[in-house]
């Protein structure tokens, strides 16, 4: 079976979760993959994926030819994807604007893609590029389907249109079936946007379980307290209370490093959260603390989990609603065999489970978040069989071999 991913840029840091479903997806042989780029690279290719990459970005020239050859040569489908994207909650006139030229480019992404022969497409998020996907597959009539994570899902509004999702369930509904990470993920598309069942699948994020094997990750039984907190920097991450627990651990005299890994995204506000941020640690005299590592590639994430005590993800719920999925760094810390303190927020204790592999803590509770550091920073011996627990649910139920055996038989059309 022939499938093209549409991933406009890859590579991509934030997005390891992608790398490692097309690398596994290429290592298990059972499609053929073509990658769609617009040729935007963030790190390093695999060598899995080296020859599956195809770089085009459209201009407008090519979407207005691409128009008017597709108008001519299949006018009831050229008129038939037109009204999907016009007819359907665009949420703002900017987001109209932004949906429309999102029609106009894809029909020149489809005139590229059409010289492939795919018989199915598939991409991530549910923002502009599940757009450009529902064009193509409509105008090409390909079936396709869009993978579902958290912002592209909850958000309600955002000042980036680039990064919000419009016509989610024009989407949704227009796709072939859609995969999300959680059953709080789940929960939602079945109750709040009101999907069918059997459009929903459920597939665990997963990682290749022998990801750490080059690092030494025995626990580390000396202080200081090693903390690791990692993402983009946006509000729902929460990091302001991971600051505001660091000037309490500093009161109390713990010895501690924190290592925050991560930068913004392209919005201004996250620009302007990321420097407000800096700022913070700066004023609160946090600098010999607390160590800002901007967007690093994995095999340095490695590197610092490797030496780490304790992954921390207080995330929390903004106005916006832009609410997590279930983090990925969770994940990657149980597979370093370290204990996760977060928060009891969207699709996090589906892993996370207290006292077990480590803590929940409510949203914005500082005191709680402190007093299980200080738990950890005294209990090593605990803390370390807490990671083992969490080791052993991420290899049970986070394996990327059997998440994407699943996608698979998703893509052949088997339940």
């Amino acid at each position: 079976m022939k499938i093209v991913y549409f991933v406009p840029v890859f590579p991509r840091i934030s997005e390891t979760f992608v790398t490692r479903e097309l690398e596994e997806l290429a290592k298990q042989g059972q499609h053929n993959i073509t990658i769609v780029s617009w040729g935007r690279e963030e790190h390093d290719i695999p060598n899995l994926l080296k020859g599956s990459i195809i770089k085009f970005e459209p201009s407008y020239k090519q979407a207005f030819s691409a128009n008017l050859e597709y108008l001519f040569r299949y006018p009831f489908r050229y008129l038939k994807t037109l009204f999907l994207f016009i007819f359907s909650n665009h949420v703002s006139i900017k987001g109209f604007v932004h949906d429309m030229a999102s029609f106009l480019k894809s029909m020149a992404v489809a005139k590229f893609i059409e010289k492939l022969k795919p018989d199915h497409l598939h991409t991530h998020f549910l923002s502009w590029t599940a757009s450009f996907t529902m064009g193509v597959g409509s105008i090409l009539n390909i079936p396709f389907s869009i993978t579902i994570h958290a912002s592209d899902l909850f958000i309600k509004n955002s000042p980036s249109i680039v990064g919000f999702a419009t016509m989610k369930k024009r989407k949704i509904n227009t796709a072939i079936f859609v995969v999300t990470v959680s059953k709080f993920n789940v929960e939602y598309l079945r109750n709040v946007l009101e999907i069918s069942d059997s459009k929903i699948k459920m597939i665990r994020t997963g990682i290749n379980i022998n990801e750490f094997k080059d690092r030494n990750i025995s626990y580390p039984k000396t202080k200081p307290l090693i903390i690791v907190q990692v993402g983009k920097f946006v509000p729902k991450r929460g990091f302001e209370y991971t600051i505001k627990a660091c000037k309490k651990l500093k009161e109390e005299g713990i010895d501690f490093v924190c290592h925050l890994i991560g930068g913004p995204d392209i919005s201004m506000e996250s620009k302007d959260y990321y420097f407000k941020l800096i700022d913070k640690v700066n004023s609160l005299g946090l600098n010999q603390n607390i160590e800002f590592h901007g967007a690093i590639e994995f095999k340095h994430v490695k590197d610092i989990i490797a030496k780490c005590h304790v992954i921390i993800s207080p995330s929390i719920t903004p106005n916006n609603n832009d609410s997590e999925g279930l983090p990925t760094s969770i994940i990657e810390g149980f597979l370093a065999k370290r204990p996760v303190i977060a928060t009891n927020h969207s699709g996090i204790p589906e892993l996370v489970k207290d006292g077990e592999n480590g803590f929940l803590i409510a949203e914005k509770d500082v005191g709680a978040l402190v007093h299980h550091l200080k738990f950890i920073n005294n209990n090593m011996r605990q803390a370390e069989l807490m990671g083992l627990s969490g080791y052993s649910k991420v290899v049970k139920e986070y394996n990327i071999v059997n998440s994407v055996r699943k996608l698979s038989l998703f893509f052949e059309g088997q339940n």
